[in-house]
């Protein structure tokens, strides 16, 4: 490649220098005609379902293992003689060759044509859309935007993205500049000309004019960090708005095997990043040697206050790549959709987060790697630095570091919502968060997970450990059969969740508690024989179910107590309700029971007698018949919800709309003797501010991320916590 600034910088040539490419463009080497080139829109579905998962254009050849490497090549010359040109050779885990080609229009071929080859076992149409077995799905991101592809980006949730953009990330006023040091960045629908900065060619010392790689890389890189979001096109990037600038450091790729990178170029490179103002410094590269050239261009970037963040490496080993394994550098490894490390993935405590392996760019492409880890945390980096001009790019650094998700194969995972709580200047004690501008001394924490389960799992961990006995375990998709089960367990376990099947991070949390008794809340409908069975591996399980609500919480109570004096009741019906009952209760310490509004149930009725009750607590808007019907028997007192719970030093606020979060922190009422106030996520009612105010906490638990409960949400919260309590209702009114 001719220069035209003289001969090459004569840095140390480090021959090992390779784009993290395991799986590039993941077996999607182009889109549909129905798309224009270039055009990333999610294509039209067609009439035929299968067809629309198979690109009819793209096909993978498998070459079996036991051909050698001269077979493999006399099959390349038979491709050739059709007329096709290998653009991906990657190898399987029984060690056959994949060859990926497009069919060209000029010199069209079937599969059965190529089949037909000697040395070919098998030619199918690539896959497209997802490259997940089904199985391995995990849930959609849960938003609502003009994005075809979000329901592949699992990441966005897993890692919070999408609690930052509903903080109002989405459109930053002051968008940071993302550094993309790598093959340059084509501008794309998604990914246009007005966010990508004026860049420069270091290796050939002129003018930035695109992506030099046959095989484009800088161009997905940029886009996982910074493509649009709700505007048709593809997959979402992470900070939609960011700017980018691309430096080339990579000469054309067409020749995978010996890149031209040196360290010079690439420490050339992040000095022009950090003299043009970038925030963050994306490597997706990266060198199982270290050299003093890129290290020394880290730390200057680090002390100039700008983020520097690398893949991890795509060898599937724990010894460190360079320069993501620099003291200076953010280290990004890769996730299977699984939650494990992906098996590719470098590993080790050195590296400091990880964001999925796999990511999908543009209509159809997947693009596989570390290299593609990478730019997830540097936009979630950029995004909290333009979200608040008091968070910078080195806190959201230090806040992922700190706030990341336990992992056994890494440092951490990304959590990025609680990144940057952390980096806006909150002061942290383990979870517990000072507010600073609390004028009193109410202080919040708030137990979050990824998810339902993941959250469920944090609030066991916030207050169980290692020799916890028994732990409840309840569907997350509706709730009748678990409301009352907080107060069962009388504050020895937690409430964890599952649904067709046990969420890793649902059996993490029972082997870390070391549980030896599981209580099935509900029967088979609610809870799936599947899921008996895997819990039962290892520990002791005991299914309570009733004929309906109410005679499973029957059950559950009297296999948790033997007798009780006081007993509260819900009506069975007012989820909501029934959760706020079970709080009561599980703060008192005694059982729950679910009732009907207009009468009592027998199952109710008998368990009330096998506890021996002398008093029922009855907490809701009931018939004035069900109070005389029990008054018969029982000292009823009467309890309104609309009435403020009892003082208490701390209040547990979970989302009213959802009630999953609610019903883990039923049992952690009872561990902690708190109250439970359920809030809206648009503001405070007038109602929920006068509960704050009359029970008066110094700490508020939030349960559920900012999504959940948002920010604001919480600082009125601690407002109200602080404000003069209403004045007592008039007895005569």
């Amino acid at each position: 490649m001719q220069r035209t600034h003289g001969p090459r910088p004569q840095g140390p040539q480090l021959r090992g220098w390779l784009l993290l490419l395991a799986g590039v463009l993941a077996l999607v080497l182009g889109a549909p005609a129905a798309v224009a080139e270039g055009d990333d829109r999610h294509p039209a579905a067609g009439a035929d379902a299968e067809a629309s998962w198979r690109s009819p254009d793209d096909l993978i050849v498998t070459v079996p293992a036991e051909v050698d490497e001269a077979g493999v090549q006399r099959v390349a010359a038979r491709l050739a003689d059709h007329g096709q040109v290998i653009d991906l050779d990657l190898a399987d885990e029984a060690g056959n060759r994949l060859l990926g080609l497009r069919t060209l229009p000029a010199a069209p071929v079937t599969a059965g044509q190529l089949a037909s080859d000697e040395g070919v076992a098998q030619v199918e149409h690539a896959p497209v859309h997802r490259l997940q077995q089904p199985g391995d799905q995990r849930p959609s991101t849960r938003v609502d935007l003009d994005d075809p592809r979000l329901d592949e980006q699992w990441g966005l949730v897993e890692h919070q993205i999408v609690d930052l953009w509903d903080r109002g990330a989405l459109e930053l006023d002051d968008p940071p500049t993302i550094a993309v040091l790598d093959t340059g960045v084509d501008a794309t629908p998604s990914l246009p000309a007005e966010r990508i900065r004026p860049g420069w060619d270091v290796i050939m010392n002129q003018p930035h004019e695109g992506d030099v790689a046959l095989n484009p890389h800088g161009t997905p890189v940029a886009k996982v960090a910074a493509a649009g979001a709700d505007d048709g096109y593809g997959a979402a990037g992470v900070c939609p708005s960011c700017e980018i600038l691309p430096l080339i450091v990579i000469d054309d790729l067409s020749g995978l095997d010996d890149p031209r990178v040196t360290a010079l170029d690439i420490a050339i490179g992040m000095d022009l990043a950090v003299a043009n103002g970038a925030a963050v410094i994306n490597l997706s590269l990266g060198s199982p040697v270290g050299d003093p050239f890129t290290e020394a261009a880290s730390r200057d970037a680090v002390d100039a206050g700008v983020a520097v963040v690398a893949a991890a490496g795509n060898d599937g080993i724990a010894a460190r790549n360079y320069p993501a394994g620099y003291d200076d550098v953010l280290a990004v490894g890769g996730l299977a959709p699984s939650g494990s490390a992906h098996p590719a993935s470098n590993r080790g405590q050195w590296v400091g987060t990880a964001t999925p392996f796999v990511h999908p760019v543009g209509a159809v492409g997947s693009a596989a790697g570390t290299s593609f880890s990478a730019p997830m945390v540097s936009g979630a980096v950029a995004l909290g630095a333009g979200l608040d001009d008091a968070v910078d790019a080195l806190d959201m650094v230090e806040g992922i570091v700190e706030t990341g998700a336990d992992h056994d194969a890494f440092a951490g995972t990304l959590r990025a919502d609680d990144a940057f709580a952390a980096a806006r200047g909150e002061q942290l004690d383990g979870d517990l968060v000072a507010v600073d501008d609390a004028d009193g001394d109410v202080r919040f924490e708030r137990l979050a997970g990824s998810d339902r389960f993941a959250t469920a799992a944090e609030v066991a961990a916030s207050e169980w450990s290692a020799g916890t006995d028994t732990a409840v375990v309840a569907t997350a998709r509706t709730f009748p059969d678990a409301l009352v089960a907080g107060a069962a367990l009388r504050g020895d376990g937690p409430v964890l969740l599952v649904e067709d099947g046990v969420p890793e991070v649902t059996a993490d949390a029972l082997d870390r508690l070391e549980v030896e008794e599981v209580l099935l809340a509900g029967g088979e409908a609610a809870v799936p024989a599947t899921v008996e069975d895997a819990l039962a591996e290892g520990r002791d399980v005991e299914r309570l179910a009733g004929r309906d609500r109410a005679g499973t919480a029957a059950a559950l109570a009297l296999a948790r107590f033997e007798t009780s004096e006081e007993v509260v009741l819900a009506d069975g019906w007012a989820q909501g309700d029934a959760l706020e009952a079970a709080a009561l209760a599980a703060r008192r310490g005694v059982p729950a029971l679910l009732t009907d509004r207009d009468g009592v149930p027998e199952d109710t009725r008998s368990a009330l007698e096998d506890l021996e009750a002398g008093s029922v607590v009855l907490y809701g808007a009931f018939d004035e018949h069900v109070e005389d019907e029990l008054a018969d028997a029982f000292d009823v007192t009467l309890v309104d919800p609309e009435q403020p719970p009892s003082p208490a030093d701390e209040v547990l606020l979970a989302r009213s709309d959802d009630l999953a979060d609610a019903l883990a922190g039923t049992a952690l009422a009872g561990a902690r003797e708190a109250a439970l106030v359920r809030v809206d996520r648009d503001g405070l009612s007038q109602r929920q501010h006068d509960h704050l105010a009359s029970v008066r906490p110094s700490l508020l638990t939030v349960l559920g991320g900012d999504a959940a409960v948002p920010a604001d949400v919480v600082e009125a919260a601690i407002d109200a916590a602080q404000a003069d309590p209403p004045d007592p209702p008039d007895p005569e009114s």
